[in-house]
């Protein structure tokens, strides 16, 4: 993975996956995560901002090193995400305040792992992890033959996307590819639908409820 040159001094964050955390409401841990980076296109350089914005970036990187060092945390909700398998929302809360949602996604065919964090109360940086099998986990020799294919599950095989959006104030600023398969040219996320999944996250807490999608 490669990390970025400003013409600032920049704090390189590590968020990969999450801080680790002492506790949790339901007494599981959160565990690190490590992803297989097979066939991996490296993305070009971030530009070099100006101004507001990249003081603002550079703001926003900084209370995301801040966060990930909170080892104890006040308050962990954790709510589940419908439609996936044993996929879960973990709200982490630190002077009453909401400075993180880790989400965890499982399915068939393949994962993903998405990091909300959060700045003066206002969503500030979205990180994606997303790992696509390269067949169904169900995928064996008996399916390889009924299906005339040539090959079986295999996690080394997985393709890994990694991406960042920073955000102020509701305004969108800068997507930030770090990782891609050598078959995709772009993040599949539009701004409206990485907000439209975030809003998902927000109501469940707010209602208390499991995470429900549009298409439920």
């Amino acid at each position: 993975m490669r990390t970025h040159h400003f013409l600032f001094p920049v704090l390189v964050t590590s968020i990969i996956i999450t801080a680790s955390c002492d506790h949790t409401t339901d007494g599981k841990p959160i565990s690190s995560e490590t992803e297989d980076t097979a066939s991996i296109a490296i993305a070009e350089p971030m530009p070099v901002f100006s101004g507001d914005t990249a003081l603002l970036i550079q703001d926003i990187q900084s209370q995301i090193q801040l966060i990930d060092q909170i080892e104890n945390w006040d308050t962990v909700i954790e709510k589940y995400v419908a439609s996936t398998e044993e996929g879960s929302a973990r709200y982490f809360f630190w002077n009453d305040t909401l400075q993180k949602i880790h989400v965890e996604a499982f399915g068939h065919t393949g994962q993903s792992t998405v990091n909300y964090y959060f700045m003066k109360g206002d969503l500030a940086s979205i990180y994606n992890v997303d790992t696509r099998y390269n067949r169904p986990v169900h995928w064996d020799s008996t399916e390889m033959k009924l299906n005339s294919d040539t090959q079986v599950f295999d996690a080394s095989k997985s393709s890994v996307s990694v991406w960042q959006s920073y955000w102020y104030n509701g305004i969108h600023l800068y997507n930030d590819v770090i990782q891609l398969p050598e078959s995709d040219t772009t993040i599949t996320q539009t701004e409206e639908t990485q907000l439209k999944d975030f809003d998902f996250y927000m109501k469940a807490l707010e209602k208390n409820t499991d995470v429900q999608f549009h298409n439920q």
